[in-house]
């Protein structure tokens, strides 16, 4: 019983741990999301603005075939 509560405790503290109101976070958020729709290794993904409340995040993400600087789309 003991044993088990020091478990418990270390696996909420490691979960804590993990910050994901960070911009690598939201994109690798987006990236995993759309992998399944889109050829994502095809493509440049940058994150051009976020912002964070609560669990919860807004971002603007730029798309570009990769080693074009032209052309692309913006997502919000």
């Amino acid at each position: 019983m003991k044993y088990g509560l020091v478990i418990i405790a270390a696996l909420s503290l490691a979960a804590c741990a993990k910050n994901i109101d960070t911009e690598d976070a939201v994109k690798q958020g987006v990236i995993k999301d759309i992998s399944s729709k889109v050829d994502i290794s095809a493509m440049d993904v940058n994150v051009d603005s976020v912002s964070f409340r609560d669990k919860e995040a807004d971002a603007r993400m730029s798309f570009r075939p990769k080693g074009n600087t032209g052309a692309g789309i913006v997502m919000n």
